[in-house]
């Protein structure tokens, strides 16, 4: 044991330390099954190796990827994910404006409009008035009158 005393060093009245590990089972486990057993020896009838070559003489060959060399060396990457070509061209929306970029559009240019007719409301508002003569004339008269009555 590695990091217990040898049995020499050990006094003779001390017990050996227990297992600090107890198992967590409470009842035996079944016993194994035996070697002559016919579960363990089952041969199966089918032939996988052969079975396989078969599958692989069928099949269809994978197409190699298409690439560009880049460099003389022969630096080479793939041409799907360079954007060399177009991608997604079959889809049925393929060069439609998406929907979200459409409706935030549409958002902006009615929060425009608000702003618009809020600042013509506003200028309107504190827009000095225009007076004509008659009318020039009348508060005129009216506030006179009232500077005489005071």
């Amino acid at each position: 044991m590695r990091h217990s005393a040898p049995e020499l060093f050990r006094k003779n009245d001390e017990p050996l330390k227990g297992s600090y590990y107890k198992c967590n089972l409470s009842a035996k486990r079944e016993p194994l099954p035996s070697l002559k057993s016919k579960a363990i020896n089952v041969v199966s009838c089918n032939d996988f190796i052969k079975k396989n070559i078969r599958m692989i003489e069928a099949s269809v060959p994978s197409k190699p990827k298409p690439f560009v060399v880049d460099t003389r060396t022969g630096h080479k990457f793939d041409i799907k994910c360079s954007g060399l070509e177009p991608f997604y061209i079959k889809r049925k929306d393929f060069g439609e404006l998406p929907k979200y970029l459409s409706e935030r559009e549409k958002a902006a240019s009615e929060a425009q409009k608000n702003y618009e007719e809020y600042t013509k409301q506003l200028k309107e508002k504190n827009a000095l008035m225009v007076i004509t003569k008659d009318e020039k004339k009348v508060g005129l008269f009216i506030y006179f009158r009232n500077f005489l009555s005071t």
